[in-house]
């Protein structure tokens, strides 16, 4: 991103392409934290039991209104999703270090 904005900076103001950088670096930091957030819930509702039936869907719903309320929105088909999650589920291995990486290529800024 960096060589295209340097490539287009020959504008009068050259601190518009350093606010440009900023804003992409402080964007990226907040997708970092908010996709940790998302992952951790996303588990804990997963596989902690908190309900008596329905807990894939409730944590998923969860997530994905977790997302949308802090500007991101998953970018997968249902039955991708849905095959992501039920193999580790059934096994017991639904897990922050699994969940996160998947989270973090799928979300997107809305």
């Amino acid at each position: 991103m960096a060589a295209v904005l340097q490539k287009f900076a020959t504008q009068a103001d050259p601190g518009v392409v350093d606010e440009a950088r900023a804003i992409a670096a402080r964007e990226g930091e907040q997708l970092q934290a908010v996709i940790a957030e998302a992952a951790a819930l996303f588990e804990s509702l997963a596989m902690n039991h908190p309900f008596v039936d329905a807990k894939k869907r409730i944590a998923f719903a969860c997530v994905e209104v977790f997302l949308r309320v802090n500007a991101f929105k998953l970018h997968a088909k249902p039955m991708a999703i849905y095959k992501w999650m039920i193999s580790p589920l059934r096994a017991g291995t639904f897990n922050i270090a699994q969940i996160e990486p998947t989270l973090r290529n799928s979300a997107r800024p809305v």
